[in-house]
C-alpha cells in the first residue's frame, strides 16, 4: 500500500526531485499512476519511473493463512474480491496481468510518447529462489533492493 502515499507525496509536493521512482508490487491503480506518476515524470523530465511486478506465476501460487485461504498475492485479491474494478486502469500497477493488460491503455494517455522514456515496466524471474523475490513477503529483501537489480540486468523491457 506505500505506492498509494507514494503517489500523494508526487501529486501534493511535485516539487521534489527524484532521481528514481520504484514500485514494487504497487497496489495503486493504473488511474492512479495516471494521474499522479505521469504529471510529475512531465515535469521532472530525467526522473525514471520502474513498475516492478512479481512473476505471473509466483503471483497466483502464493497462498495465504499458511494454505487455509484463497490463493494469489493480496494484489490478486484486491483485483478479484475487494475491489471488483470495472474497467482495466482501475486494477492494481503491482501485477504483471494488469500491466500487460494495460500497455495500450497506457500508450493511449495523452502526451505520452514524450515520456515514454523514462517508464520501465518489468516483471522478475521465477523459480530463482534467492535471487530473485517470489512472494510479496520478500520484496523487502534488503540485498536485493541494495543490488539495484530491478533496475539493472535483463528484468525486462524499456517501455
Amino acid at each position: 500500500m506505500g505506492t498509494i502515499i507514494a503517489n500523494n507525496v508526487l501529486t501534493y509536493f511535485p516539487d521534489i526531485e527524484f532521481e528514481k521512482i520504484v514500485y514494487l508490487a504497487s497496489a495503486a491503480s493504473f488511474k492512479d499512476f495516471e494521474e499522479s506518476v505521469v504529471p510529475y515524470i512531465r515535469k521532472h523530465t530525467l526522473t525514471k519511473f520502474f513498475n516492478i511486478t512479481l512473476h505471473p506465476i509466483a503471483e497466483n501460487v502464493e497462498s495465504q493463512y499458511f494454505g487455509f485461504g484463497q490463493t494469489g498475492t493480496l494484489l490478486t485479491q484486491i483485483d478479484n474480491f475487494y475491489e471488483s474494478p470495472i474497467s482495466e486502469n482501475k486494477r492494481t500497477l503491482g501485477r504483471w496481468v494488469n500491466v500487460v493488460n494495460n500497455l495500450t491503455y497506457i500508450d493511449g494517455l495523452n502526451g505520452m510518447k514524450d515520456i515514454k522514456k523514462n517508464l520501465y515496466f518489468r516483471t522478475l524471474p521465477y523459480e530463482h529462489h534467492g535471487e530473485y523475490p517470489q512472494t510479496h513477503g520478500e520484496l523487502d529483501d534488503k540485498e536485493f533492493i541494495k543490488s539495484g537489480a530491478f533496475w539493472l540486468g535483463d528484468l525486462g523491457q524499456n517501455r
